[in-house]
């Protein structure tokens, strides 16, 4: 159900936002360092790609999860470091069939939640990529939380 505070600010909530009375920063933490792990294997295992090897290497130097409390994640947004961003956009891309008609889609998954890597969770099975390398960033969005790569340190808070 929307909420009348979610429009209230400068941003807009997407179409679907998860949502929590409380979750523990314990597993908050659990959920962040198992993302941080399953990119690191994920990248790890496409090392034929540079952006891999680059997105690996940085995701080694992440020793921390950082739990912010409200609205900071936007500010730490601003901040976010790309290299694993592009990565995961690289990856992905590597292994998306342009002439598949559920190409057309991929807009729409992206706009569920306004988040490409909900959009790649979504889509993951069509990649043919092993695992699932983005459950836990999904599971922390179904909480209501966003988790963003940042000045070599994992921040998840609600946006």
């Amino acid at each position: 159900m929307l909420d009348p505070q979610d429009f209230q600010g400068e941003s807009m909530p997407g179409y679907f936002n998860g949502t929590s009375d409380h979750v523990s920063e314990e597993e908050l933490r659990d959920l962040g360092n198992r993302h941080l792990l399953d990119l690191k294997q994920l990248m790890d295992d496409h090392a034929e790609l540079e952006e891999a090897v680059e997105a690996s290497t940085y995701l080694g130097t992440v020793s921390e999860v950082f739990i912010v409390s409200g609205g900071e994640i936007d500010k730490i947004r601003q901040e976010y470091d790309p290299v694993v961003h592009e990565s995961l956009f690289e990856l992905v891309s590597e292994h998306t069939d342009d002439q598949e008609p559920v190409q057309m889609l991929s807009e729409a998954y992206y706009s569920i939640a306004c988040d490409y890597w909900i959009s790649y969770y979504l889509q993951w099975p069509r990649y043919g990529l092993e695992g699932d390398p983005l459950a836990p960033y999904f599971e922390l969005y179904k909480l209501g939380y966003s988790a963003i790569f940042a000045n070599g340190k994992l921040y998840i808070g609600k946006p």
